[in-house]
């Protein structure tokens, strides 16, 4: 009570005090988040289960039913281009569309035999899945692509003229660039 009765130290207590229950109201909200994701977790991992329990011809009709609600959205952002609203729209797809390749990639595992730990959590279940998948395509001999190939191909698609590729072959072998756009 002395020092709040000092006007030279009242305004700094009052600031600590602000900055201090400022912290702790982000460090709840932090929290009541966390339990947020946690419940949604709950409720994805719930669709897995009952993944699991369809016939492999009710898998493949869930992933076909989640293509074709793919490409619905991505129809419903492309009718947007050229709008104001077009590149929101096609950011709140792409998070939308993660969770729709996740409950595919499981169900794909679970066509391969994956038997999940319920007892873990949505996104590392859907991790496990996705690493049983990686070392399927790795043993079904599907190479994956150099650098090189990956820019080969890219180039390919750019159309260029004689000059233009002669210039990124002569950069590709020692790394330089004639004329305005030299590198080195």
């Amino acid at each position: 009570m002395l020092l709040a009765s000092h006007p030279q130290t009242t305004g700094e207590f009052q600031d600590a005090a602000h900055a201090t229950g400022a912290a702790h109201q982000g460090t709840a909200l932090a929290d009541l988040f966390m339990r947020y994701v946690e419940q949604q977790s709950t409720t994805l991992k719930t669709v897995l289960k009952d993944l699991v329990t369809l016939a492999p011809a009710g898998r493949d009709e869930f992933r076909k039913r989640v293509d074709a609600i793919r490409k619905e959205r991505n129809k419903y952002v492309l009718d947007h281009k050229g709008t104001t609203q077009y590149d929101r729209l096609k950011k709140v797809n792409q998070s939308a569309s993660v969770r729709l390749s996740e409950a595919v990639s499981f169900s794909k595992a679970i066509d391969l035999g994956y038997a999940p730990d319920w007892d873990q959590s949505y996104h590392t279940i859907v991790t496990d899945a996705r690493m049983l998948l990686d070392a399927g395509a790795a043993k079904r001999g599907r190479k994956a692509k150099t650098d090189l190939e990956k820019a080969l191909e890219f180039l390919a698609k750019l159309k260029l003229d004689g000059k233009e590729e002669a210039e990124i072959i002569k950069f590709i072998q020692d790394g330089r660039v004639s004329g305005e756009d030299a590198l080195i």
